[in-house]
């Protein structure tokens, strides 16, 4: 259009142009010939200064389309928000009045909005970032739910060949105990697994850190091997719930190590700081039931699978006692595990 209208103009000049070349002939009486010179030097000149014009104009207009250039890419947030509120189509070589638009703006403002959408941007990203993973934590949970709603029959049947307490309560444990009392000289290997156990409950004042920490080493060792080769994939749905001992202080001494160590070793969720001593256990001897007054998160125990620890089972009674608790709280208890299990006479003897 712009072209259009110079080169109306030069037809337009070129009329006047011929008008004053016949004039001038007319009045001073010149030839024809030299009328239609002067008129073609007139049009020559024309052309020049109209073709220089057009030439320093499309070099400027070039300038500011580099500039736009420039401004795309240093502002691109700014650039493609600004050409979207304006009508501008990025895939098209700008216009005139479109590089005008753009240049009008300072650079400053350019700048100021580009930190605002970046900043903007970033947000937007951010916030879908956590959308999509919450979303996956949603579906793992969703996905690990409905594992643990299938994996109870599994469990059980995990447990189906170990022995049974009362109520057909499965059990398993590492050796057989074999205390003081018996009728019989004990052999090293007896007296061995005597040590143990001893050194494992890590009573204040009768076991080194030493010895409890050679103990908590062997009997985790082999526990981690048991339960492994007992639960496999489905370990990792069980929480470890260690009877507590009669005092908070052996309690501690004993099972908060021992306690942190196995479950980080087979992936099992831990309790112990989920059981609060309210009072520690009075002796039966001095009248009371020896065993200690508790506190328990209600709240976490309900609905979990429970493998039960004791150091020591002789009859059972303490954990399918401690089974019935943890059940009233909404827990399903699995089973229960131990280090030692209570024997009087000899294996060989019982066989």
């Amino acid at each position: 259009m712009k072209r259009f209208f110079a080169w109306y103009i030069v037809f337009a000049v070129c009329m006047v142009i011929w008008n004053i070349c016949k004039r001038i002939g007319e009045t001073y009486n010149i030839s024809s010939l030299l009328v239609l010179f002067l008129f073609i030097l007139g049009f020559i000149a024309l052309i020049i200064i109209v073709c220089y014009l057009l030439l320093l104009s499309d070099k400027r207009f070039k300038e500011k389309l580099k500039k736009c250039e420039n401004i795309r890419n240093k502002y691109p947030l700014t650039y493609k928000d600004f050409c979207s509120k304006n009508a501008i189509e990025l895939d098209h070589e700008l216009d005139v009045e479109s590089v005008e638009k753009i240049l009008v703006i300072p650079d400053i403002r350019w700048e100021e909005q580009e930190k605002k959408l970046a900043e903007l941007k970033l947000k937007e990203k951010i916030k879908a970032q956590k959308e999509e993973e919450d979303k996956i934590k949603q579906e793992r949970a969703r996905q690990e739910e409905e594992r643990k709603k299938n994996a109870l029959p599994l469990l059980r049947r995990c447990v189906s060949s170990w022995h049974t307490l009362t109520y057909d309560f499965p059990y398993t444990f590492l050796l057989h105990y074999y205390p003081t009392t018996c009728p019989f000289e004990a052999t090293n290997e007896e007296w061995h697994d005597r040590w143990l156990v001893w050194n494992f409950k890590n009573t204040p004042d009768k076991t080194s850190e030493e010895q409890h920490e050679k103990a908590l080493n062997v009997i985790i060792s082999d526990l981690t091997m048991l339960l492994q080769n007992t639960f496999g994939s489905y370990l990792d749905l069980l929480t470890l719930v260690c009877i507590p001992a009669s005092s908070k202080i052996n309690n501690y001494a004993r099972y908060a190590v021992f306690s942190k160590r196995l479950t980080r070793n087979t992936n099992m969720e831990n309790a112990f700081d989920h059981i609060h001593f309210v009072k520690e256990a009075t002796p039966k001897h001095l009248g009371g039931t020896g065993n200690p007054i508790l506190q328990f998160d209600e709240n976490y125990f309900s609905g979990r699978y429970i493998l039960l620890f004791d150091d020591i089972i002789t009859k059972g009674d303490s954990m399918v006692r401690f089974k019935r608790e943890l059940e009233n709280l909404g827990a399903i208890v699995i089973a229960g595990v131990s280090i030692g299990k209570t024997t009087h006479e000899r294996l060989s003897s019982i066989l």
